[in-house]
């Protein structure tokens, strides 16, 4: 059995599939940690600024190219929305002597 450490394809696969499954379930937060799990080992796997063209290539055998962007750009959105975020939040209320 491969060392996950040494070997960021099979990483970035089992990492899709946690990813996958908390898209499933709804749950926010490991969405968000997967999706930036996934992509840090997209970057490992090539040149960091090519990971979209990274992951569609993973993909391209298995789902149409138009599925295979897809699936980086959820990955993408998805790493960039933690939850609870600023925008997410309320506004804060004014302190008591700007009323």
């Amino acid at each position: 059995m491969p060392n996950l450490q040494d070997d960021p394809l099979a990483t970035f696969l089992q990492y899709y599939g946690e990813y996958f499954d908390a898209k499933e379930a709804n749950h926010a937060l490991k969405i968000w940690l997967l999706a930036v799990r996934c992509r840090s080992q997209l970057q490992k796997m090539g040149e960091p600024s090519k990971e979209a063209e990274t992951c569609e290539n993973i993909f391209k055998a298995f789902v149409t190219h138009e599925q295979a962007v897809q699936i980086y750009h959820d990955l993408y959105e998805d790493s960039r929305s933690y939850p609870g975020s600023r925008e997410a939040r309320p506004p804060r209320p004014m302190p008591f002597g700007d009323r």
